[in-house]
């Protein structure tokens, strides 16, 4: 107890009166709260004057393959994706309790820039939640949109590819909750990239023939990496 009340007077919170025994007063609420926000505004000060010296390459996010693990950061990093888009946002979803405003909106915003946006969805809820959003997003329901690989505790969430450069596969699984879903993706970027080139030729031929065999075939060589995360 004396350790924690000795850290406590060097951090300002508590005086000590150098008698035997020891006695020990804590300071007023104002000062405590004053103290603290002093504490955190210098912490903050010092965070950002060390990472302005910070350099960052160029080509960091344009090669590779990167894991993204939290639902949260997953429908982020698609938003990034999408506003970075030039010419196509295209998005395969396997769950449509991946279909939330925090994957609409960045589609509605791409669509609002002049971004192609075809999506497929395995269900009608999934296509006006979207649509909703997106009015002129072009969205078609497939039954071969849900995931026929789905093995074990983890299946594939929702796939996103743009521009032919980038592509994003989310697996997710069951959360806590009753209906929550937790996720985990990976991010391969490059034209180059063996994920990224293989994944737009799998789909763009499944795209082309509309062919169920096509989507048994990426399914597992886009997400092995995402199931395992």
């Amino acid at each position: 107890m004396y350790d924690a009340v000795d850290r406590l007077h060097r951090r300002g919170l508590v005086d000590v009166q150098r008698s035997d025994p020891r006695e020990y007063r804590a300071i007023s609420k104002d000062k405590a709260f004053e103290v603290l926000r002093d504490d955190y505004e210098s912490t903050l000060e010092a965070a950002d004057k060390v990472m302005s010296g910070l350099s960052r390459s160029e080509n960091l996010e344009e090669s590779g393959t990167w894991a993204i693990a939290d639902q949260d950061h997953v429908s982020n990093r698609i938003a990034t994706l999408a506003e970075d888009a030039e010419g196509e946002v295209y998005t395969l979803v396997a769950d449509d309790r991946t279909v939330d405003p925090e994957f609409s909106e960045p589609l509605s915003a791409a669509c609002d820039h002049g971004i192609d946006v075809p999506a497929e969805v395995p269900s009608e809820d999934a296509k006006e939640t979207i649509e909703t959003s997106a009015p002129v997003a072009n969205v078609a329901v497939t039954e071969s949109a849900s995931d026929p690989a789905r093995t074990g505790s983890k299946w594939l969430g929702r796939m996103v590819t743009v521009d032919r450069s980038s592509v994003l596969p989310s697996g997710v699984s069951e959360g806590s909750l009753p209906g929550e879903l937790e996720g985990t993706a990976i991010r391969a970027s490059g034209q180059d990239h063996g994920l990224v080139v293989g994944t737009h030729h799998l789909l763009g031929a499944y795209r082309r023939r509309g062919r169920l065999r096509y989507r048994v075939v990426a399914i597992p060589i886009a997400v092995a990496e995402v199931k395992s995360i």
